[in-house]
């Protein structure tokens, strides 16, 4: 089973480049493309949570899915993790692959167009992170991918 291809339910057009950036701390910054889910309160709790489970047990591998900007998975790779970051919208992957590099991660990372788990060849253990889309909402395009699903997100995914 390959990736399973969303082109016929959105359009996109992707520029390449950086709409904003948003600070992780005080030195490192990652770019926020168009199109693409921005960090939010929930995405700096998940970096929280990320940052304890790699303290006290590095994973090898960590698969990212949904990435978006790529923060939450790069922030593996920063713990030394082999990590791949997966998501459906296109712009979320160029946007992943920008911040992998501007980090310089591109060893550790690999950056993948999928929905969901369905292009992981193989089970293997890891961690794997997932700023699922929870709000209630039916909302078309790019962004709508990234931030609608509620319950059917959830159903989807069982």
């Amino acid at each position: 089973m390959g990736c399973r291809s969303v082109e016929n339910r959105v359009s996109y057009d992707c520029k390449a480049r950086c709409a904003r950036k948003v600070y992780l701390d005080s030195v490192r910054a990652i770019c926020v493309c168009e199109h693409v889910y921005e960090p939010a309160e929930d995405t700096w709790l998940a970096i929280e949570a990320v940052k304890e489970i790699q303290g006290k047990c590095r994973s090898t591998l960590c698969v990212d899915v949904g990435a978006g900007t790529g923060v939450l998975g790069l922030q593996c790779g920063a713990y030394g993790s082999y990590t791949v970051l997966i998501d459906v919208n296109p712009c979320a992957v160029y946007c992943s692959l920008l911040n992998s590099h501007r980090m310089g991660l591109d060893a550790l990372v690999d950056v993948v167009q999928c929905d969901n788990i369905t292009c992981i060849r193989c089970p293997s253990e890891g961690l794997v992170v997932y700023n699922t889309p929870y709000l209630p909402v039916k909302d078309k395009g790019l962004e709508g991918l990234a931030w609608s699903g509620g319950i059917h997100e959830a159903e989807r995914l069982a």
